[in-house]
């Protein structure tokens, strides 16, 4: 049985996105003027929505490059600040993706991974 091209697209169309769709309003970010930047969740706030936020905000800043470190500056109630340089206290040499971790910090391609671990819009 042959199945046709329009039906196979509006079957795709209709499956639920995983990935960046799922974090496409899960995070509010607001950049400062000395190149940090905070993410503040508006849905969910485990450590993936965080690094996810992070890593789509410096995609969109710069153009999808893949290079570089992303650092935890300070973590609050209200969100995490980050930046692509260390904190004045420096790196930290972390085996865990804590945001809570002032130093703490991610490759973009490894944050960029946290926006595949689960789809957070259910």
């Amino acid at each position: 049985m042959q199945i046709s091209r329009t039906l196979i697209a509006g079957v795709l169309a209709v499956i639920p996105t995983f990935g960046h769709a799922g974090y496409a309003n899960a995070v509010s970010v607001t950049a400062a003027g000395d190149g940090s930047f905070t993410v503040e969740p508006n849905l969910g706030s485990d450590t993936s929505v965080y690094w996810c936020g992070a890593a789509e905000y410096m995609d969109r800043q710069r153009q999808g490059a893949r290079q570089g470190r992303i650092y935890v500056l300070a973590a609050n109630s209200q969100g995490v600040r980050f930046a692509l340089t260390p904190p004045a206290e420096g790196a930290v040499s972390s085996s865990t993706n804590s945001v809570h971790v002032t130093g703490n910090s991610l490759s973009l391609v490894q944050a960029r991974q946290h926006c595949y671990d689960k789809n957070i819009t259910e």
